[in-house]
């Protein structure tokens, strides 16, 4: 293949090198100038491959480059043929490229077929670059736009051909490259931080709920022991208020942020306010199941808003003495969401839970001081969580702002 080279781009940010004469223009280089694909599938049954690592599109977090838990070949039963990928092999995932699966393992193994294994070509792209390349918004743009061009949930080795982006030096590229590969280990560690936070929030939940924590009162006596069997709707009540007049905000139940308005959410969407007539009207500290709910737990409002009828929602009755932050955090415990699953086992994605099949729920329930006390514990690791949580998404805004000054 002839080389497509064109010069006259740099990019805003550049890094300090050895001499004046090595600030050139970053040149244009077409895709296969500078990587080359692995198209020999092998067998996976194949004795020498079984200690091999195996990963796949699942294997690999959309659009952060970062590789997830994964098994070797001998523990995933696999039968059809898989590429072989070596230590500086970058692994793009070729199914709905608008996830950005892209992975630098720096280890060999085996790889789905629903992967490419790319090699970066000797003394043109180093595999550090060619990595930050892949995760960038312009390919991102370029094989989303050709995925829905064609009509496909993938792309394929000619269209890949079909891209072309602009390469500095090789000292450049280390420069950029190590930069980037620095600033990527402090998002695993900042991600890692987190997931300890949750690790710890999920295992005093656990400890709580043996009996193994017990909260006392300020003057240091115990609280009263749970009351057992307490069912759900004997503390909660439906609600399907749709007196409203359209004009309040219509809201949706997220698994990452729980309920917020539908502003907020990346995709935006139009309603007519007609279509809104159906629409319940939920109030903060109000409780919402969604059709996730089996899957995540039950969210807590803390707008006022509308929300789709698909949606069930329910707040404490107004006799009861509950506290809502227990309760936030009770919904959301992976010994509730069990209950869950086992109360409605067969509707799945689909069909909501009803209040109906959550009213049937039996729980035990601490005493109201208590209940005020765990949520207040439980409050302050979920601050130092929210904390991290936003330190990563800072890192994660930092490196977006600078792949868009460093490269062209």
């Amino acid at each position: 293949m002839s080389s497509n080279v064109e010069q006259g781009k740099v990019p805003e940010v550049r890094f300090k090198l050895k001499a004046a004469s090595d600030y050139l223009p970053w040149q244009k280089r077409s895709f296969y100038d500078c990587v080359e694909i692995n198209s020999k599938l092998v067998d996976p049954t194949d004795e020498k491959y079984l200690n091999y690592p195996h990963i796949g599109p699942g294997n690999i977090e959309k659009q952060t480059g970062r590789l997830l838990e994964y098994k070797l070949v001998k523990d995933e039963e696999l039968i059809s043929g898989k590429y072989v990928f070596k230590e500086d092999d970058i692994i793009y995932g070729k199914i709905r490229p608008e996830l950005g699966k892209v992975a630098y393992p720096k280890f060999k193994g085996l790889c789905s077929a629903d992967c490419y294994p790319m090699s970066s070509k000797e003394n043109v792209i180093l595999p550090q670059f060619l990595f930050q390349i892949l995760l960038s918004k312009q390919f991102l743009k370029f094989s989303t736009s050709v995925s829905m061009r064609t009509g496909m949930p993938k792309i394929n080795r000619e269209e890949l051909g079909g891209y072309s982006f602009y390469l500095p030096s090789l000292e450049e590229q280390k420069k950029v490259g190590d930069f980037f590969s620095i600033l990527d280990q402090k998002l695993d560690k900042q991600r890692e931080k987190i997931l300890l936070l949750e690790k710890v929030r999920k295992g005093i939940w656990d400890q709580i709920f043996s009996k193994s924590i017990r909260f006392k009162k300020e003057n240091g006596h115990d609280f009263p022991d749970w009351k057992s069997n307490i069912r759900t709707g004997d503390l909660f009540e439906n609600i399907s208020d749709k007196k409203h007049d359209g004009e309040l905000e219509v809201l949706s139940s997220t698994q990452d942020q729980g309920i917020i308005p539908r502003s907020m959410l990346k995709m935006k969407m139009q309603f007519a306010n007609e279509n809104l007539v159906n629409y319940k009207r939920v109030c903060p500290n109000d409780f919402v199941i969604s059709l996730r709910s089996f899957q995540g737990g039950i969210e807590t409002s803390y707008y006022e808003g509308l929300l789709s009828p698909a949606y069930t929602i329910f707040r404490v009755k107004p006799q009861i003495r509950l506290s809502t932050d227990y309760f936030r955090f009770y919904f959301k415990t992976d010994k509730f969401i069990s209950q869950l699953n086992n109360l409605t086992y067969g509707i799945r994605d689909g069909k909501a839970i009803s209040y109906s099949d959550f009213s049937r729920i039996e729980i035990h329930l601490p005493s109201f001081e208590e209940q005020e006390k765990i949520a207040e514990f439980l409050t302050v690791i979920s601050k130092k969580e929210e904390i991290e949580t936003q330190k990563l998404n800072s890192l994660v805004e930092l490196k977006k702002s600078l792949m868009q000054k460093m490269f062209v």
